[in-house]
């Protein structure tokens, strides 16, 4: 049975929440504190999987209390459920916090988000690569433009200048952003020098999930691992997230997903390399010495491939479900149930489809009886060629 934590001073709040969660009591313990010190003494006591904790208490914060369970006790899933708006606090938890839910919390959105996270706590059974996965060094906490711009967004007034000016603050990121939309992988006849005209062409949604992938990619800085080549990694992400956006084109929402884990679908492999480098080229040997792909080699050396790893760290970001879904499957999207050709399958296709273009080592082959079966298998010298102008284009 899992075990959650909510912590919050507010006598009447608590009562609504073990109201709330009744009817799940045989599937979560929960426990309700009042401060700060009686979750870390909770704590001390037992293993909890989630903590959910208000932002403003009296003698310790939301933000301070979860920073003292990050360091602590790292694999606990850290979760902000608060009605104060204010931006300084909320930024303060940002580092620190997994996902922030706001007052008022409807109960059906609340126990998904618990159930999800519990979910991804699974996803990875090794209490080791848990621990590792949800530390406070570096990452794996949101990168902090992207939890802006989400916080942004909340609101449906916001207008393309207010999403440009959060992405200027970050001068570095403004110029990647402009050097990306300026790549032969868009295709534009005539140059973009502004952030705002860049965010209206490629949409909200797709300047996000640049900004997610730019803020995760610089954030890893990791030894240096034979075999493994951050700026390699970089370009080849890239290119499965244009073909997996290509693929789908004209699905707008599966679209953006598929674009989305294709930026993100080797963040499991970054993590390894940034904290477990060893292992990663120990995992890198053994995929060239016998010549197995590289999600077996993964398993060998850690118990589980790096797909899952990435899923489980971006369950933990808030990332919408197919998103996560597509990058823990990327190697069998077969193994979730569905009938149509979806954000999983097409990461798993253009994925596939960039590796053999690449010849990158340990590259799995593209199983066709699947796209058969989706009744997409027709496409598939399209994709193709599509791919080939993606690799002509370059560096993104």
């Amino acid at each position: 049975m899992k075990r959650l934590l909510f912590v919050d001073d507010e006598a009447d709040i608590l009562r609504g929440l073990k109201r709330m969660l009744h009817p799940y009591r045989k599937e979560w313990e929960v426990v309700m504190v009042s401060s700060g010190a009686e979750a870390l003494e909770a704590l001390e006591k037992q293993h909890f999987d989630c903590i959910v904790s208000d932002m403003r208490m009296p003698g310790m914060s939301g933000a301070e209390l979860l920073s003292r369970v990050a360091e602590r006790f790292p694999s606990v899933a850290r979760f902000v459920l608060s009605g104060h708006a204010d931006s300084g606090p909320i930024m303060q938890a940002v580092p620190v916090t997994h996902q922030y839910l706001s007052k008022p919390c409807s109960a059906k959105h609340l126990i998904n988000v618990v159930r999800r996270a519990l979910a991804l706590h699974d996803l990875v059974g090794d209490e080791t690569l848990q621990a590792i996965i949800g530390g406070t060094a570096e990452l794996p906490n949101r990168p902090e433009v992207y939890s802006k711009l989400t916080q942004l967004l909340a609101d449906d007034d916001v207008s393309l200048r207010d999403v440009a000016a959060v992405i200027e603050q970050d001068v570095g990121l403004s110029a990647k952003i402009l050097k990306v939309v300026n790549s032969a992988f868009f295709g534009l006849a005539q140059q973009m020098t502004r952030v705002q005209d860049a965010v209206g062409y490629l949409g909200i949604n797709t300047v996000k999930g640049l900004v997610l992938g730019e803020e995760t990619f610089r954030a890893f800085q990791p030894p240096r691992v034979p075999g493994f080549s951050l700026d390699e990694e970089y370009r080849l992400s890239m290119r499965v997230a244009r073909l997996a956006q290509d693929v789908l084109r004209g699905e707008k929402e599966q679209s953006e997903h598929a674009f989305i884990a294709g930026l993100l679908h080797r963040a499991g492999r970054l993590l390894l390399a940034q904290k477990l480098p060893d292992k990663l080229a120990e995992a890198i040997r053994l995929q060239a010495e016998t010549d197995c792909d590289r999600p077996r080699a993964e398993r060998e050396v850690f118990g589980v491939d790096s797909g899952r790893v990435g899923a489980y760290l971006l369950g933990l970001w808030g990332l919408p479900y197919p998103v996560v879904e597509a990058v823990a499957n990327q190697y069998a999207p077969w193994d979730v149930p569905h009938d149509s050709f979806q954000a999983v399958d097409a990461l798993y296709t253009a994925r596939a489809l960039v590796e053999e273009a690449a010849a990158t080592p340990g590259r799995t082959p593209l199983d066709t009886n699947h796209l058969q079966r989706l009744g997409v298998a027709d496409r598939l010298e399209a994709w193709r060629e599509r791919c080939a102008e993606l690799q002509e284009a370059g560096e993104a």
